[in-house]
């Protein structure tokens, strides 16, 4: 008598079928395929979804809040930087942002509204900043109404103290005094050169690179963040409560903007912001990554 093959025996003839005929293929190229070939697509990844393209910037003219205070002097305004703004901003056009999000705190969004609407009106010169000559110039292009404020403050981290005790009582001070601070120093120094000796383009499309913002990203998670008592844990509260809480806030008000799968939302944000932003973008199912590289 006929028997019907259960989901499950399906499942189990797929995976011995795909593993025998690729044991010539990494396990990651194995793994891939029975994902696609035995998985249903509960999380419909092949539908549309909106489009987040992230470009993680250096500022154009540094305000000095960061770490790192730059050395190398970039004239953006000069007539060669400036045909290389216009190229970088014809391949974003063709990406056809419908939001673009911007590095101003979404509450105070009032006056960059007023200088763009001015800009619109031909009664503003861009200024040096990337949000005036990237976000302004192509919002005009694309003849956005407003741009989008997507910044905003940390949770804060009143109440939550060094609690130099804990180092001192765990022995853990001769542990995190690496020289690894030092090594992260050199690293931007070369990076700040950098960007004065190749193509602005090239720049942007290098310090986007996954490999790049991770390894920075090792340098907020350099901080003594080891020091606990197994009851405190004073240095990792605090990169939850200040730098982990902004970025997901950040995240928060790009997710905000979306109002339709149709949407390609352009994110233009210090660099230093997208290893964060970036994980949860790719985490999300309900939005698509778009990597720099294949716009620029």
């Amino acid at each position: 008598m006929f028997k019907p093959i259960s989901f499950l025996g399906h499942t189990m003839a797929a995976l011995l079928i795909l593993t025998s005929c690729n044991q010539n293929k990494t396990d990651t190229e194995v793994s891939q395929e029975i994902a696609n070939d035995s998985v249903p697509d509960f999380l419909r990844k092949k539908q549309k979804k909106p489009q987040i393209l992230l470009m993680g910037m250096f500022h154009f003219r540094d305000a000095g809040r960061d770490g790192y205070k730059p050395k190398f002097h970039l004239d953006v305004m000069s007539d060669s930087r400036q045909k290389e703004i216009e190229e970088i901003t014809n391949a974003l056009k063709e990406f056809n942002p419908t939001k673009i999000v911007i590095e101003v705190k979404a509450n105070k969004h009032r006056r960059i509204d007023s200088l763009y609407n001015l800009y619109l009106q031909d009664k503003f010169e861009l200024r040096t900043n990337e949000i005036f000559q990237l976000g302004f110039r192509l919002g005009k292009i694309l003849k956005h109404e407003k741009l989008i404020a997507g910044d905003a403050e940390s949770m804060g981290v009143d109440g939550l103290k060094d609690r130099e005790d804990i180092a001192n009582e765990e022995n853990l001070s001769h542990l995190l005094s690496s020289d690894y601070g030092k090594l992260f120093k050199k690293k931007y120094e070369y990076i700040d050169s950098l960007k004065t000796t190749i193509p602005l383009k090239d720049f942007l499309i290098y310090i986007n690179e996954d490999d790049h913002q991770i390894e920075n990203h090792g340098h907020y998670i350099l901080s003594p963040i080891g020091i606990n008592n197994s009851e405190d844990y004073p240095k990792a509260d605090a990169l939850a409560a200040g730098w982990y809480s902004r970025n997901l806030r950040i995240f928060s008000n790009i997710r905000k903007t979306i109002e339709n799968k149709n949407d390609r939302v352009l994110v233009i944000f210090g660099n230093g912001h997208m290893p964060i932003i970036k994980h949860a973008v790719k985490a999300s199912p309900e939005m698509r990554l778009i990597n720099l590289k294949d716009v620029l």
